[in-house]
Formats: structure tokens, sequence, C-alpha cells
């Protein structure tokens, strides 16, 4: 008798979990027991992509910064929200184009069945002469490219507008800007403690950038090196400095206007899937029906009135 194997809870749903964390931290119970009823664990790893690295950043910035916990939380979760939101209608325009590809991958098959509809003895020439063989090979050989290609067209085209895999996003970066300036901080003190939080290039570019200001450096030379997220930063910070002003509400502006511009190239590279799609149908898929499905057919029908049928 086989052992029963042990229930695994589910993982949790990232935005209700984060949602669940912040509004109990904001009742007051222990931040522990917080991660425990949310379903994660303390260090976020027990979170799916893509919040685990977020969520991760955003702890170490409550913990080494001093920001509290459920803000960051729920600054969190509304990056998750709009992340969501974009992630739905990317699939949303890529539907067509993704049902497309799958549909005309089939192409060659149904000539197959085309071709044995109209004259079985096709299907025969197909699987029993050396002419057949060298049809299905060179089909098949063209079918696998055909798959390939146009799947790796869709899933281009799903990456557009999107922050590399496992990464921590650029708008969650923004989102942790905002909650360490509205903790009280300083512009080059939120910069170097969002970079100590987040880490990996991106974080370490920005505490590179507020090390480089502290010294006295140029404005210039101090963002030279500035990734993604430093260009949307930059100007932001550039005219409250300049202004003395706070510069949360251009941070806020500035990381809505990248979600508008990450939506468009989305949608721009959903359009251009559909269009690009064209040629591994024509390079491909209509060359592979021809050859499993025009060819044996013309050759099984003129033999029937001529020696082609001795191939």
């Amino acid at each position: 008798m086989r052992a029963r194997r042990p229930d695994v809870a589910p993982a949790p749903d990232p935005i209700e979990a984060v949602a669940l964390a912040a509004a109990m931290l904001r009742s007051g119970l222990p931040e522990r027991e917080c991660w425990a009823a949310a379903g994660l664990e303390p260090d976020g790893t027990g979170l799916p992509p893509p919040v685990d690295r977020g969520l991760a950043a955003a702890v170490a910035l409550s913990h080494r910064a001093g920001v509290p916990l459920a803000d960051v939380l729920e600054a969190l979760q509304d990056e998750l929200e709009a992340g969501r939101d974009a992630e739905a209608a990317r699939d949303g325009a890529l539907a067509g184009p993704a049902m497309s590809a799958t549909v005309m991958t089939w192409l060659p098959v149904a000539g197959v069945a085309l071709a044995a509809g109209v004259d079985p003895a096709s299907v025969t020439l197909l699987v029993a002469s050396p002419l057949g063989w060298v049809l299905l090979a060179g089909a098949a050989v063209l079918s696998v490219a055909g798959r390939a290609w146009m799947a790796a067209l869709v899933r281009r085209a799903r990456r557009a507008g999107t922050d590399p895999p496992g990464a921590v996003g650029s708008g969650t970066v923004l989102r942790l800007l905002e909650c360490a300036l509205a903790s009280g901080a300083d512009a080059i003190t939120a910069l170097d403690r969002v970079g100590e939080a987040v880490g990996e290039p991106s974080g370490e570019r920005l505490c590179s950038t507020a090390m480089s200001l502290r010294r006295g450096r140029g404005w210039a030379e101090a963002w030279a090196d500035a990734d993604e997220v430093g260009r949307i930063v930059e100007p932001a910070l550039r005219r409250s400095v300049a202004v003395g002003s706070s510069p949360a509400p251009a941070l806020a502006a500035a990381r809505r206007r990248l979600a508008r511009e990450r939506a468009s190239a989305a949608q721009a590279a959903a359009a251009r899937a559909g269009v690009t799609l064209v040629l591994p149908v024509s390079l491909c898929l209509l060359p592979a029906f021809v050859l499993v499905a025009v060819i044996p057919l013309v050759v099984a029908l003129a033999g029937q009135v001529g020696p082609v049928g001795a191939w």
C-alpha cells in the first residue's frame, strides 16, 4: 500500500499575500506573525516570481533604512497590481497572433489530410516510396523550423516592455525610492539606501551614483553610468535639487510615464508579431504544405496517365 503524499499548500497569490501582510502590520502584529499568516517566508523565498526579489528589496529597505514596512509593502502591492494589469493587456494584444501561430503550425498536417481526401494514392507515395520519404523529411524540417520561428516571434513580443526575468523591476525600484523619500531621507541618501536594498547591477549603480555625488563630483559625471532606472530618476532629482523641492512628485510622474511607454511598446510588439508571423508561414509552413500535399497529389495523378508513377 502506497503512502499518501503530504498535502502541499499552494503558493499564495502574490498581491493578496502582500496586501494581507501590510494590513496585519498596520494592525500592530509582529512581522514574523504577519509573514506566517500571509503564507510568505520571512526572506521572501516562499513567494513565486516576480515578487520574490521585489519583496526582498522592500524588506531590506525597511530594515536597513527604517522605512515603515507597511508603507513599502503597500507600494509594492500597487506595483504588482499595475504589473498584472499590464501583463493582462499584453496577453490580450497577443492573443490573436498567438492563436494564428498555433493554427498555422498544423498547416502541413492539414495538407496531408487534404491530399488523402483527393487521392489516397498520394499518401501511399509519401510513405512507401523514396520520393515520398524525401518529401516527408523536407516537410518535417520546414515544419519544425516554422514552429520554432513563430514561437520565438511570440516570445519576443511577450517580453517587450518587461523587466529582465528575476530582476527587481524598474517600477519597483522607483516605488522604493518614493518610500525612502517619504520617510524623510534626502535624495542622495534615498539613492544609497534603495541601491543597497535592491543589490544587483541596478542597485549598485544607484549606490555608485550616490557616492559620486557625496564626493562632490559633477552631476553629469555621477550619472554617466546610469541604467534605465537612473535615466528615469536623474531628471526628477536634478530638477528638485535645483529648486530645493521634493523629488517625489516628479518620480511618481516618471514612473507613470515609464508604465505608459512600456504599454505602448508591448502593443507595438504585438502588432509587429501579427505581421512578421507571415514570414515563417510563407517561407516554412507553406513550402511544407506543398511538399506533402501538392507534389504527392500531382505525382499520384500524373502516375495514372504516364510513367511518372514509376518513381
